[in-house]
């Protein structure tokens, strides 16, 4: 029998393992691009959304981030195509900052006219519980959920959400059209991540 994998939405999760102190030089970054910057209304509620210049700031933590996120989606684009390593091919990208405080969070939305997607987080409450937090993919078929039935051993397979629990220097890269929101946590807390959108084109 030969088993086909149709349809898939492949999502990469891992770790970016920066130093102490270049993560303690993240933060304050983070904080003082804020101080002197007005939010952008996107998918953010009851938070603080950067301009998608990250990737060009002149912050050395920024740039240091921003090498790791390449590598990272380099090896997960790899990882499913991989003759693309044969090719003249360039990255074209932004990125931003998203600070939520208590009770912010993120409206169901995606990211058009990109090839992948994600986020890294530098800062999560530890006082977060249950799925405060949580980045939730929707899945793009429709009625999904329905052909599990009652069936307790199908149900993972046929989900009609998937959720992930932030965790400080985790990575989550993923198809840009998937449908994703996240949750409001209720801490005191900043919750602080580096959202991000790529795409490969023709080198000119």
């Amino acid at each position: 029998m030969e088993r086909m994998e149709l349809f898939s939405n492949p999502i990469f999760v891992g770790k970016i393992d920066l130093k102490e102190e270049l993560h303690d030089n993240l933060i304050e970054d983070c904080y003082e691009w804020k101080s002197r910057t007005a939010s952008i209304e996107v998918s953010n509620v009851n938070g603080w959304h950067s301009p998608q210049t990250f990737f060009k700031e002149e912050y050395q933590s920024f740039k240091n981030l921003t090498s790791e996120i390449v590598k990272f989606v380099e090896r997960a684009t790899v990882t499913i195509a991989p003759s693309i390593k044969q090719r003249k091919l360039v990255w074209q990208s932004q990125a931003w900052v998203n600070i939520n405080s208590n009770i912010g969070f993120n409206a169901p939305h995606d990211h058009p006219n990109f090839m992948w997607s994600g986020v890294y987080y530098v800062q999560v409450p530890d006082e977060m519980t249950g799925k405060e937090g949580n980045l939730e993919f929707l899945d793009p078929r429709s009625n999904i959920a329905s052909i599990a039935g009652p069936l307790t051993e199908m149900k993972q397979f046929f989900a009609s959400n998937v959720s992930f629990k932030p965790e400080r220097g985790r990575i989550v890269v993923f198809p840009s059209y998937l449908t994703h929101w996240v949750y409001p946590h209720f801490s005191e807390t900043d919750r602080i991540s580096v959202a991000f959108n790529m795409r490969l084109s023709e080198q000119v």
